[in-house]
């Protein structure tokens, strides 16, 4: 008897850990949370993109990147996160499955294993992975921002080795950042995966079954 409390013990504790272990890069974030935007490598000529780092309600912060080409943030600004979804709001863009492969694989930190020539760190390096942003979703990039990318490692980011890749990522999103009801830009963002929240239900039903047995025995 105390071998199989255990054993169910054990398992409920290994379900909780994955829980809590599954979104460790990934960010809680709701509709209607306040966001500001600082920028991480400074302004370089008329460079428009990002990365950038979003703070959330002042507490959890992440990089992103810009998703919308035609739309601008102000550094410093209260923003508030509009909407959570898969398109932006003034192109109306779907995000492509391209996008979340490199977002994903850059927030892991595994984009420099994947691609000769990319380096967390590097601005040079990490306005390209804008600029193959923008290309995968399916923008005209104007030559005034291409002089900002290494040509090479743009051409591995937008290549045939990303294209069709991602499909199977589910944990990234767009957030529509809004300024009062006016739409200031769309950013890339990384969530708990449905399943997360799963195996966190499962290992607290575990728990609180565990707990009834113990006082009934």
């Amino acid at each position: 008897m105390k071998g199989k409390w255990f054993s169910a013990a054990l398992m409920t504790t290994l379900l909780l850990i994955g829980a809590f272990i599954a979104p460790a890069q990934a960010t809680p974030i709701a509709v209607g949370d306040g966001i500001k935007f600082t920028d991480i490598y400074g302004r370089s000529g008329s460079y428009i993109g990002g990365p950038y780092t979003a703070t959330v309600n002042g507490s959890y912060s992440f990089a992103t990147f810009c998703v919308e080409l035609t739309e601008t943030l102000t550094f410093g600004t209260a923003y508030t996160v509009g909407g959570i979804g898969s398109a932006t709001v003034l192109s109306g863009k779907n995000l492509s499955d391209e996008v979340k492969y490199l977002y994903y694989n850059y927030r892991v930190g595994k984009l420099d294993d994947l691609f000769t020539g990319f380096a967390y760190g590097d601005a040079l390096k990490e306005r390209t992975l804008q600029g193959a942003i923008w290309k995968w979703m399916g923008w005209d990039i104007p030559s005034s921002q291409t002089s900002f990318f290494d040509t090479t490692l743009f051409g591995l980011l937008t290549g045939s080795g990303v294209s069709g890749k991602g499909s199977d990522i589910d944990n990234v999103v767009i957030l529509n950042i809004k300024e009062g009801n006016v739409n200031r830009q769309d950013v890339l963002a990384m969530v708990p995966e449905p399943t997360t929240f799963l195996l966190l239900g499962l290992g607290l039903f575990g728990l609180s079954a565990l707990g009834r047995r113990k006082i009934r025995s």
